[in-house]
């Protein structure tokens, strides 16, 4: 980062009015704002509307000396942060270690050389940016530790509580096999199918989210023609939706076409109209409706089941927010699958909203382009 063009701010302080117009001429012909203070009083007023990126500090002034100055600079919250330079005509070891014991960063003994003062000033605010933007990769780095620890929490409950299902169905067809009839098995077998069906798909958007926080995704961006695409793509869904006695209704204008990368759009209504189906009650209904115009594709996910409370609406697309609701029928879910199809719809240039009232339904609204960008 060249830190002259982010136009740095510097601050100095000294009561000698030729040091004060030398400094000022040089360091403002390097290209950066300077604000001049005579004495320490002057230097903290300023200070509480002018925040500087580096202040050069005398320390032999009358009223409050630099040492106060930079103790008082150090106390403060919002300040202590900002690097100081002491430019003293004070020489002695002790003075130089009093200073940087204080918080400065380095010490200038005058008279000064315009080219060292402006070599420090350089050099500090460089290391000053340098220190910000590791700051910065740090506190990043932990944010994906931490979704990290998150994801592979998530994994562990959810394959742990499936496992244990698997299981006990096993030990119970072990335990009591002589007594068990054909369709007692097939039963058992039907629930395990769909326990590792569940699984199957909980785990391919756990591995999706992962491989797009990799950039492992390969992004096929086309126009799909909705009209074709998303009646025959739901058409495993009704299966699922009768078996809850809900009633699942898809409605796509002719000639509605969007920009979408196809296997994203697949993961997205696969999120969606599975959501839509876990939260309904028997007798409730789900809409896929779609049409476009000029402008945009819109894809409408709508239900009349239970609904999402306030607080969780503004949560609902956030990885660092587990929603531990199960659904009607007593599906249990990751949390991730939303967050997924939040992130597919940014990367394809879309975006999604949702609109809910907790006992009256939900609506997702998805709007994709229709010419590619």
């Amino acid at each position: 980062m060249n830190h002259k063009t982010d136009t740095k701010k510097i601050l100095v302080v000294d009561d000698d009015s030729v040091n004060l117009n030398i400094l000022f001429s040089c360091i403002k012909a390097s290209g950066y704002i300077v604000r001049l203070a005579k004495s320490g009083k002057t230097a903290l007023k300023l200070l509480s509307k002018f925040k500087p990126d580096l202040i050069l500090l005398d320390i032999m002034m009358p009223d409050i000396d630099g040492y106060e100055a930079c103790k008082i600079i150090k106390q403060n919250i919002e300040l202590k942060d900002i690097p100081i330079i002491f430019i003293t005509g004070l020489t002695n070891t002790d003075d130089k270690v009093k200073g940087f014991e204080l918080g400065a960063i380095d010490y200038i003994v005058k008279p000064f050389q315009k080219m060292e003062v402006m070599a420090r000033i350089s050099i500090h605010l460089t290391l000053e940016s340098q220190k910000k933007e590791l700051a910065s990769l740090n506190e990043k780095l932990s944010e994906s530790n931490k979704l990290k620890d998150k994801l592979f929490s998530i994994v562990a409950v959810d394959m742990s509580n499936a496992f244990i299902n698997m299981q006990s169905f096993f030990e119970a067809i072990a335990q009591s096999s002589n007594t068990f009839s054909k369709e007692d098995i097939v039963n058992y077998a039907s629930e395990m199918s769909d326990i590792a069906e569940k699984t199957f798909k909980k785990m391919e958007n756990i591995i999706y989210w992962a491989r797009i926080q990799r950039n492992k995704i390969d992004f096929i961006s086309e126009e799909i023609d909705m009209a074709a695409k998303i009646p025959t793509f739901l058409r495993v869904f009704h299966r699922q939706a009768e078996q809850k006695g809900i009633e699942l209704q898809v409605n796509v204008e002719p000639d509605t076409f969007g920009i979408c990368d196809p296997n994203m759009l697949d993961v997205v209504l696969r999120n969606m109209v599975s959501n839509a189906i876990k939260f309904s009650n028997k007798g409730d209904k789900v809409n896929v409706n779609a049409s476009s115009n000029e402008d945009k594709c819109l894809i409408v996910i709508s239900d009349t089941g239970i609904g999402i409370s306030e607080e969780k609406l503004s949560k609902l697309f956030s990885i660092n927010v587990r929603h531990k609701d199960v659904g009607t029928g007593g599906e249990k879910g990751t949390g991730v699958g939303l967050v997924l199809c939040k992130e597919l719809i940014d990367k394809n240039n879309g975006t999604i909203n949702v609109e809910s009232e907790a006992g009256k339904g939900t609506l997702f609204k998805i709007l994709l382009p229709i010419k590619k960008l």
